[in-house]
């Protein structure tokens, strides 16, 4: 009767030969590790001009499309948002048009 290996949902996992069991505590990274497995994702994002910081704001994009498929009126849709995520609205409009543009 085995164990079942307990493993993280960053999605990467270090390779430690066959039948290692892992464990979230034993799968931290640091940073340049992370950097190491994002690097080629990261420079298409920049070379596209993408922010590192819109990662904050997709969520609250989707749930502006969908208030607007509803026929909310933009302004009206922004001011919500911005309300409940406790932003600015211009840097929602920043962001969202930002996250509307073609890559």
């Amino acid at each position: 009767m085995g164990i079942a290996p307990v493993l993280p949902s960053v999605g990467f996992l270090p390779s430690r030969g066959a039948g290692t069991l892992y464990n979230i505590k034993n799968v931290l990274m640091k940073a340049i590790e992370l950097l190491k497995i994002s690097c080629e994702a990261l420079k298409m994002m920049s070379k596209n001009g993408i922010c590192l910081e819109d990662y904050k704001y997709v969520d609250a994009y989707e749930q502006f499309l969908t208030m607007r498929s509803f026929g909310m009126k933009y302004r009206s849709a922004i001011t919500m948002l911005a309300e409940e995520r406790h932003v600015g609205e211009r840097t929602l409009q920043r962001a969202f048009k930002r996250l509307s543009q073609e890559c």
